[in-house]
């Protein structure tokens, strides 16, 4: 298993927007749209830069729930 080039920088909203809809058609792709907690690691297993110093500083309860992350 290969992860693709889905990386987060934390650039703007448009480069999150994008990060969230390619998580999703990962997700998708591999049979596991519905798999919250498969998409919230992996996310956070692609963060980088500022965005990496944000996710550090997050409540642990929202680093917990895809919902709650995709909206942080």
């Amino acid at each position: 298993f290969k992860a693709p080039e889905i990386i987060f920088k934390g650039t703007d909203g448009n480069e999150c927007e994008a990060f969230i809809a390619a998580v999703r058609e990962l997700a998708f792709e591999r049979g596991l749209a519905h798999d919250r907690h498969w998409m919230l690691y992996f996310a956070t297993a692609r963060l980088r830069g500022k965005a990496l110093r944000w996710h550090a500083r997050l409540d642990s309860t929202i680093k917990e729930d895809w919902e709650l992350f995709i909206q942080a």
